[in-house]
């Protein structure tokens, strides 16, 4: 469980480190139930992002993730490393 205000200080937190710029393609690769997803979908929606998400499918097939990556023009990438 995220309270509101953990939710908010952590946001706020992320807007100043990392700074990102309106309209940014955050690249989503973990499940919204984990919470790094908050790093791309919230920051995402706070700056005017978009959130551009891949599934374990793309990930389990090396030639599917690169297309769609390609195809994502992605600009922050946050979160664990690519794996089973």
């Amino acid at each position: 469980v995220l309270t509101h205000g953990c939710l908010e200080s952590f946001l706020n937190w992320m807007l100043v480190e990392q700074a990102p710029a309106p309209g940014e393609v955050f690249l989503n690769q973990v499940p919204y139930s984990f919470d790094v997803s908050m790093m791309d979908t919230h920051v995402s929606l706070l700056t005017g992002g978009t959130t551009y998400s891949i599934t374990r499918d793309d990930v389990a097939r090396p030639r599917r993730l690169l297309e769609a990556l390609a195809q994502s023009q992605v600009t922050i990438s946050m979160g664990s490393p690519f794996g089973s």
